[in-house]
């Protein structure tokens, strides 16, 4: 096969299967024999087994299973036959990251500590004593809102009312003659304003409020019962175009998907829509009202999608023809400082719109940067050599999926939610444990050329598999959008949304780097686990 993709033509998945057997020449002089201890009975233990004196044959390791991503930028995934085996249907239960509970004996040192009362030598301890780490790693777990108001205090600083109860944040100058809120510490800061059991009103006073986190604009709201939504512009971002950011506002506090309704999903999507369809409507020459703003999949804003096509379609110029969509869902930090997701306070989306070309050092245009292309030249290049779309091939396979292991007592289907319009699947080469993938079924490459009931269904979708993968644990999700040039219209390029959880146990590494995506589960079986935990979630 000279393209690389596990897609064949014919509408089937092929990978590889990898038997390790080799041999190793023992290339080590000497020996470091050392005592280990003993086990149970007594007995020595020493590290013997560590200093073979001969080669080393190496055969029946286990099984490695190569499957080359159907999108061959995406690299290839490997995974462990025994591991997959072991815990494929009924007994998979994906990883769970364990809450980290606080004894009763920490809490009654806690609570010593917070009331100043615990000493040693004539000294009183109180929380600033424990140290900055200590006190980023007790932001991070505890439950105890007292604690939290005070490490938030050691953090920043605040204005108080006549009651003690926080009126906002003290600002000052900073070198560049900005007023800036006084934060001491910002890690720490960030750790507990991200805790959910810090109060509602420090919340409030200390990130939540328009403003509080700087001056980005307010230029979008949403507002339908329960749901409210602010547009900011990130006029200091780096991307340079216009860069949106859909925030759920101070008055509409959602820090957990738990707490994510599908309206709330709806009016964050309905802001990117929006932003997209009257941007371009601009750059096409329509005329709007003087201050448009439309309800959720509205007929108006349906109306100025298709003018603005057909605008594209007649060969209007365009500066900006494609988008950047992204979430970045949850937080966390390492007690040794390391941030861990790119998230923040309350569940937002980012989005931006992308010039086609810009200039260079070299006084020439260059084509700009977009993750879509890459898809974009793979499927012409794919059907140059097969004379077949990929994704009809793609969707076939889906569908005409078989396990790795050829068992036929277990489910085969990689789809947990399909609808007339979109796929909610397990993709076969998964590049983390637990990724998701939404991908349309007709020949939509981009949300321009989305209509009004395939915007409905992906909104659905991404509500679903978020929800879906809340369920089993998750609480980091780096999602995605790869799509098209708007001036692409002829090309059957679909819209693709990619969810990729952070699993505890797998941290970034050389091999992801280098395209190359280990796993210990069957696609398969992942997908029916959230087949099963999607029922009770409405979509109504």
């Amino acid at each position: 096969m000279n393209i690389n993709t596990c897609v064949l033509s014919s509408g089937d998945f092929i990978w590889g299967i990898h038997n390790p057997e080799y041999q190793v020449f023992n290339l080590c002089e000497t020996s470091c024999l050392l005592y280990l201890g003993s086990d149970i009975e007594g007995n020595e233990v020493a590290n013997q087994q560590n200093f073979p004196q001969t080669n080393i044959n190496v055969a029946n390791k286990g099984q490695i299973i190569e499957v080359l991503n159907p999108f061959p930028f995406f690299g290839a995934t490997y995974i462990i036959k025994y591991q997959a085996d072991k815990f494929s249907l009924p007994k998979l239960a994906p990883h769970k990251p364990e809450h980290s509970e606080i004894s009763d004996t920490d809490k009654e040192l806690l609570t010593l500590i917070l009331n100043g009362s615990l000493s040693l030598d004539n000294k009183s301890f109180t929380l600033k004593s424990l140290g900055r780490r200590l006190l980023m790693a007790l932001a991070q777990i505890t439950d105890n809102p007292e604690i939290l108001i005070e490490i938030l205090k050691l953090s920043c600083d605040m204005t108080f009312d006549k009651n003690n109860m926080p009126t906002g944040m003290v600002y000052k100058k900073n070198q560049y003659n900005v007023l800036k809120p006084v934060i001491h510490d910002h890690e720490l800061f960030e750790i507990a304003t991200n805790n959910p059991h810090l109060p509602y009103e420090y919340k409030l006073n200390a990130v939540l409020k328009p403003g509080v986190q700087g001056d980005n604009p307010v230029v979008g709201e949403y507002l339908k019962g329960n749901t409210h939504i602010w547009e900011y512009l990130r006029a200091n971002s780096y991307i340079p175009w216009g860069h949106y950011a859909s925030n759920m506002a101070h008055d509409s506090v959602r820090y957990s998907a738990e707490d994510l309704s599908l309206e709330d999903m709806i009016g964050l999507r309905h802001l990117y829509y929006q932003r997209i369809y009257i941007n371009m409507a601009i750059e096409t020459g329509i005329s709007l009202p003087e201050k448009p703003k439309f309800n959720e999949y509205s007929p108006e804003l349906e109306d100025i999608r298709l003018l603005v096509i057909k605008k594209i379609q007649k060969g209007v110029v365009l500066n900006y023809n494609g988008t950047i969509w992204g979430w970045n869902y949850g937080f966390d930090y390492s007690a040794s400082g390391f941030r861990l997701n790119a998230s923040h306070q309350q569940i937002h989306q980012q989005y931006a719109l992308v010039k086609k070309t810009i200039s260079s050092n070299q006084r020439e245009q260059l084509k700009t940067f977009v993750i879509g292309d890459f898809l974009s030249d793979f499927i012409k290049q794919f059907k140059d050599r097969h004379n077949i779309s990929f994704f009809d091939a793609y969707l076939a396979a889906i569908k005409n999926n078989k396990r790795f292991d050829n068992r036929d007592d277990l489910p085969a289907s990689l789809i947990i939610h399909e609808d007339a319009h979109i796929i909610l699947f397990a993709p076969k080469a998964q590049r983390c444990h637990g990724e998701l993938q939404i991908m349309t079924k007709k020949p939509m490459g981009n949300i321009l050329f989305c209509d009004t009931e395939t915007r409905k269904s992906i909104d659905r979708a991404i509500y679903l598999g978020i929800k879906a993968l809340c369920l089993i644990g998750t609480k980091m999700v780096t999602s995605y959008e790869i799509s098209s040039r708007f001036d692409d219209y002829e090309s059957d390029q679909r819209l693709i949304y990619c969810m990729l959880p952070r699993h505890p146990q797998s941290p970034g590494a050389f091999s992801e780097k280098m395209e190359r995506w280990v796993t210990g589960h069957y696609p398969e079986d992942f997908a029916h686990y959230l087949r099963e935990k999607i029922k009770d979630i409405s979509l109504s």
